[in-house]
């Protein structure tokens, strides 16, 4: 595992981990990180081979997304995969980005022309009724604990969108040229990863405050922000430089590199334990 580049990765409802690495491959590790399966592009799907996976996240119902450049695959046996049939959608549309859990009948899909809906009791792709005038390229989107969307497209700043009773409605964009890869949200304050540092944004008062190299962080490039499991006002990091782990009431700064153990500085994905 230390050799190979991992692109994404999720935690099932069995404490299993998902790994998908940029050779194309899924793996299946248990707590002890052995590989109790793996699937090759073929395995997925023998005609279509995907090998671009760009995501993969475990729904509430245990089962597993997977989105990727030749579409939406899913596993719900966890044994197999099957793909999700989007024949009537363009090439751009089947480029899939992101997904996440709109709510327990709906996945919200981005893709490199806008959004797509997976019925989860349909088993089929819809197009996005809230969202059908946004045709621009997704490269990451989240939902916060109020149901307001965050989108941001490729270099191009964070859009935030409102649900109303009748849809989406665009409520405030922010003008970055970063992109945004994670986030994690506490109380009224949202703690994104992007490629230009961590990005704390209040929601209260839709201020925003970039912290970066300057401020003592490792390294500018976050990949993922997670809580710290014993302190509330803390959490951690990965990055091109190792992990660090930052208070958000001190501004103190841990950092763990080469220099630590760890064999590796890129740390794309990550996973904290209470021990």
């Amino acid at each position: 595992m230390l050799n190979r580049y991992i692109k994404a990765i999720t935690e099932d409802k069995d404490s299993l981990l998902w790994v998908i690495t940029m050779s194309g491959n899924i793996m299946l590790l248990n707590n002890a990180y052995q590989t109790i399966r793996s699937f090759t592009p073929s395995d997925i799907d023998p005609v279509l081979k995907p090998n671009s996976y760009q995501q993969v996240i475990t729904g509430s119902n245990n089962t597993i997304y997977v989105v990727s450049e030749k579409g939406l695959f899913i596993s719900e046996n966890h044994r197999t995969f099957h793909h999700i049939n989007d024949d009537h959608f363009s090439p751009s549309r089947k480029y899939m980005t992101w997904i996440l859990e709109l709510d327990r009948d709906r996945m919200l899909i981005g893709t490199r022309e806008g959004f797509l809906i997976y019925n989860k009791k349909k088993k089929q792709l819809e197009n996005a009724a809230d969202l059908t005038s946004f045709t621009n390229p997704i490269h990451y989107m989240d939902l916060d604990l109020d149901s307001t969307l965050y989108l941001n497209t490729a270099y191009n700043g964070l859009a935030m969108y409102k649900k109303q009773h009748h849809g989406y409605v665009k409520s405030r964009n922010f003008s970055f040229n970063i992109n945004f890869k994670d986030c994690y949200e506490t109380a009224d304050i949202l703690w994104f990863a992007t490629t230009k540092g961590t990005l704390k944004l209040t929601k209260k008062e839709n201020t925003f405050l970039l912290l970066h190299e300057t401020d003592g962080l490792p390294n500018q490039n976050i990949y993922r922000v997670l809580p710290d499991p014993k302190d509330a006002d803390a959490f951690w990091c990965s990055s091109n430089k190792g992990i660090f782990r930052y208070h958000t009431l001190t501004q103190r700064i841990l950092s763990l590199g080469l220099n630590d153990g760890w064999k590796v500085l890129s740390s794309i994905p990550m996973r904290l334990y209470n021990e």
